[in-house]
């Protein structure tokens, strides 16, 4: 076994670990003695490669995340209309939060407690989400489905849609607060957004 390889299952160990801790005390009861516990590592194996608790909750998120990501690479093209592809963005979002809530309840639990006790770490990752909306306005664009955009607006433009789907997602898990049916107020929003991009 190679060097990299070795370090890539260890890695992987550490992060089979820190899911179930993840999952069974949420992120703001989660230890890293915890960790290194349930990953069968110990301390200092588990501070080789994670220098605390932030950095393996965000390789924990970011390799939570990799699928829906690799779906979405597939599923957003350039042949679909813009309405296609932000239906299909949203749609995988809010499936893939829902299933993150059902399995790791009690991160939640903490978000809902100190919804900035986990916030900082999600900013991070946040660039694919705006790559991928930036990819299907640009694809819009090139079709004429919709006017031309400039560069910083588009940027900004990224920004907003992602905001406005994470917003809503927050609302309804964590606050609670809208009822019904939040894809489909999500998409009824999209779809405002489109008509007037035109």
């Amino acid at each position: 076994m190679s060097k990299m390889s070795k370090d890539e299952f260890v890695k992987n160990q550490i992060l089979e670990g820190a899911k179930e801790v993840f999952r069974k005390h949420g992120y703001k009861n989660a230890k890293m003695e915890l960790i290194a516990k349930e990953s069968g590592k110990g301390r200092s194996t588990l501070y080789y490669y994670y220098e605390n608790k932030e950095a393996v909750f965000k390789a924990f998120v970011t390799d939570f995340n990799q699928p829906l990501f690799n779906s979405l690479k597939t599923k957003l093209t350039p042949k679909n209309t813009l309405e296609e592809n932000c239906f299909t963005y949203i749609q995988a979002h809010f499936e893939n939060t829902a299933n993150a809530i059902e399995t790791y309840g009690a991160i939640l639990n903490d978000l809902k407690e100190d919804a900035g006790c986990v916030s900082t770490i999600l900013m991070q990752i946040r660039q694919q989400d705006l790559d991928i909306i930036k990819n299907f306005l640009v694809w819009a664009i090139e079709k004429e489905e919709i006017r031309a955009i400039e560069e910083d607006n588009l940027d900004f433009l990224a920004t907003v849609i992602l905001n406005t789907n994470d917003s809503v997602k927050k609302e309804y898990f964590v606050y609670e607060t809208i009822q019904g049916d939040p894809v489909k107020r999500l998409k009824w929003i999209a779809k405002l957004l489109i008509n007037s991009l035109k």
